[in-house]
């Protein structure tokens, strides 16, 4: 749900601010936990950025800072 949320908004405005969008959509989705998720899926981002070999795909540029 949140990839396509996010790239169908990116088609369209591809200058938006992407954390706001997963902000947005976590609020809608998740209501008063909203931010639990939001920060569950920071976490498991940043975690994919350590651990993903850097082999199997190119890196995110959230992962290159």
């Amino acid at each position: 749900e949140l990839n396509h949320y996010v790239l169908a908004v990116l088609a369209w405005d591809p200058d938006c601010d992407v954390n706001r969008l997963i902000e947005k959509f976590c609020a809608a989705r998740y209501g008063d936990q909203g931010g639990v998720a939001w920060t569950a899926l920071t976490r498991l981002e940043q975690e994919a950025c350590t651990r993903m070999p850097p082999r199997l795909s190119a890196p995110s540029p959230k992962c290159a800072s």
